[in-house]
């Protein structure tokens, strides 16, 4: 098959349609691991590229924070009413951001990259957990005031939907991410009827304006054991999930695949402690995951963790050659395949 652009390619497994290969997406490796690489004898940060395939992915950021900035809780209607003035989809300022932002992704997309449009923080950080909140007021609060919960999160969706669709006008994306920190190993912090009502719920305004748009693909990513949300995510129309720090059996990809079949495609999964052991578990995880989920379809490699400067530049390299000759030997299956 005639080599594909990074954005078709990823594009045609979602869809479960043949590819030249599958995509080989970046971990992001962070500067302090560059640094502890170059102890080991990477030249610099610019040798992983020629070192290793990577497709080009943009990911095309706009801030969706409050303008100016938000201290404290939003506890009364007083404070919800200024709150929704800082989410002004109208401003001159984000307007001007948000032109600058979309300028690049057209310049990338026009360069083959692969486009991916962030478009919400989730749950927790939307109600201030990272910044004012504590997990212990915000989990009150959801028990104790679940409809002014719900509202708040409306209005963050209402005015996320207003900005990408102004964006979605200007730029076909190949995807859109919704991040979602809301587990643990254990399980969902919140009930899967509560995080339904006053998350999933509050996001179909926004769902209708992708849906509109023409995105092929709504990824939802998340971190933990989620399982107990997946049908629930499922039902309002996300297309793929992407689960990092999986460690619970309960988000093993194969038993996903086996039980909900091609209902939605998959992204990540390889355990990230295998990659750390070396070679013997690499070689496990590969043949014992990530080739038997390759010819099904409809999954993307990748590890399922932020690689730490802990992680021997060796380790890394036999991972990436590995992936790197299974994408080559997948390539041109569709969903049936395998």
């Amino acid at each position: 098959m005639k080599k594909m652009r990074a954005n078709h390619r990823f594009q045609a497994v979602m869809a479960g349609h043949p590819t030249d290969r599958v995509p080989l997406l970046d971990e992001g490796i962070r500067d302090d691991v560059i640094d502890a690489w170059k102890q080991q004898g990477l030249p610099a940060q610019s040798a992983l590229r020629d070192l290793f395939r990577y497709d080009p992915l943009h990911v095309l950021e706009v801030d969706w924070a409050p303008q100016p900035g938000w201290q404290g809780a939003i506890e009364t209607a007083t404070d919800r009413a200024e709150w929704r003035k800082r989410l002004d989809h109208a401003d001159p300022k984000r307007l001007a951001s948000l032109s600058a932002a979309v300028h690049t992704a057209q310049q990338r997309q026009a360069e083959g990259h692969l486009i991916e449009f962030p478009v919400h923080e989730g749950l927790f950080l939307t109600l201030g957990i990272d910044a004012w909140a504590s997990f212990e007021s915000v989990l009150t609060l959801i028990a104790e005031r679940p409809v002014w919960v719900r509202a708040i999160m409306d209005d963050q969706a209402a005015f996320v939907a207003a900005l990408a669709e102004q964006v979605l006008q200007q730029v076909q994306v190949d995807f859109v991410s919704f991040s979602e920190p809301i587990a643990s190993r254990h399980g969902p912090l919140i009930a899967p009827d509560t995080y339904r009502a006053l998350a999933l719920e509050s996001y179909r305004p926004l769902l209708e304006v992708l849906s509109r748009s023409g995105v092929p693909t709504i990824v939802w990513t998340s971190y933990g054991n989620v399982r107990s949300l997946i049908p629930h995510v499922l039902e309002v129309g996300f297309d793929a999930l992407w689960c990092y720090e999986r460690e619970s059996a309960q988000m093993d990809y194969s038993a996903l695949r086996r039980e909900y079949g091609h209902a939605f495609g998959l992204i990540g999964g390889i355990d990230l402690d295998a990659v750390l052991q070396g070679p013997t578990a690499i070689d496990a995880e590969f043949d014992n995951t990530v080739i038997p989920l390759l010819q099904k379809g409809g999954y993307i490699p990748l590890a399922d963790g932020r690689v730490r400067s802990n992680m021997p530049f060796s380790h890394y390299a036999y991972y990436r050659q590995r992936l790197e000759e299974v994408a080559d030997q997948t390539g041109n299956r569709s969903l049936s395949g395998g």
